[in-house]
């Protein structure tokens, strides 16, 4: 039984270690959500990030914790992402 555990547990670590989102991925959810929050309108938050590209308009810093990843901007934790994908955080 402490076989199949560990097994589970190496593979479950290697499925959020493969599957782990990038800073591309964390920026792209940033973006959205700041500027829907600017414009009250999800189409034009989306329609400004297609607009802005990989351009870094916001000072973001990405953590690899290669299982999972988080985004922080001044301190605050503004993304976290697993399993290929990322949540926008507050």
């Amino acid at each position: 039984m402490f076989r199949l555990g560990f097994v589970v547990l190496i593979v479950a670590g290697a499925v959020l270690f493969f599957t782990n989102p990038n800073h591309d991925a964390h920026r792209q959810v940033v973006y959205t959500a700041t500027a829907t929050q600017a414009t009250n309108s999800e189409t034009l938050g989306k329609i400004a990030v297609d607009l802005l590209g990989k351009t870094d308009v916001l000072p973001l810093t990405y953590n690899n914790y290669y299982v999972c990843s988080t985004t922080t901007l001044n301190g605050e934790v503004k993304s976290v992402g697993a399993f290929s994908k990322v949540w926008k955080w507050k």
